[in-house]
């Protein structure tokens, strides 16, 4: 596919996914996990390509699709170390929020 008169450049479709990806987006975390599973503008790397699907899989559904046509393609380990990098993510989602919450409170009592 070509874009709007441009060639494909996926080093540059990499950074922009990645970018979209760290900040929650559904659709950046399913492309990068497309260039990651495919080694398109990156090396391949199907555990960081799952985890990117399963933190995208409940917004997007072809995520969860892309996720389970990957995982039998990985081994054990590969898909443990997946669940440790799912579980941290998770870990720092649950302390960020819990904070957020924290200074909710406080605002709503008045407190600075």
């Amino acid at each position: 596919e070509e874009g709007a008169g441009m060639p494909r450049n996926f080093a540059l479709a990499g950074q922009l996914f990645q970018a979209a990806a760290a900040q929650g987006h559904a659709l950046g975390m399913f492309f990068m996990g497309r260039l990651l599973e495919s080694g398109q503008g990156a090396p391949p790397d199907p555990v960081a390509a799952y985890v990117l699907y399963e933190q995208a899989a409940p917004l997007h559904p072809p995520a969860a699709e892309a996720r389970d046509a990957l995982k039998p393609k990985l081994n054990g380990e590969q898909l443990e170390e997946a669940a440790k990098q799912l579980a941290s993510i998770k870990g720092k989602v649950k302390a960020g929020d819990a904070a957020a919450d924290g200074e909710g409170a406080k605002k709503e009592a008045g407190g600075r």
